[in-house]
């Protein structure tokens, strides 16, 4: 069996939906079904409902001071292709 070592830690830290949590969207999906139902389920687990943000409302400053829970592509949301940049996107990691 292969085995695969890596420069640095692939580990990812849970996410505390308790603490302030935003979901950042592509333009035009704020309340769409899908969009409203992922904030509703967040604030069932954590308590607090998140914040929806369009991704053309998306700074960077928003990494530091909330959970980013980023929806949709590279393509069409900044915050995405922001993280997949910085080799944090755990889809790519298995």
């Amino acid at each position: 069996m292969t085995k695969f070592s890596f420069a640095h830690s692939r580990h990812f830290p849970r996410t505390d939906l308790a603490a302030h949590t935003v979901l950042v969207v592509p333009d035009g999906l704020q309340a769409t079904p899908p969009v409203v139902q992922l904030q509703d389920a967040i604030a069932a687990v954590g308590g607090r409902a998140p914040d929806i943000v369009a991704q053309r409302d998306f700074i960077d400053a928003l990494f530091g001071s909330a959970q980013v829970i980023a929806c949709g592509n590279m393509t069409n949301n900044a915050a995405l292709r922001r993280l997949y940049t910085a080799r944090c996107c755990f889809v790519d990691t298995f």
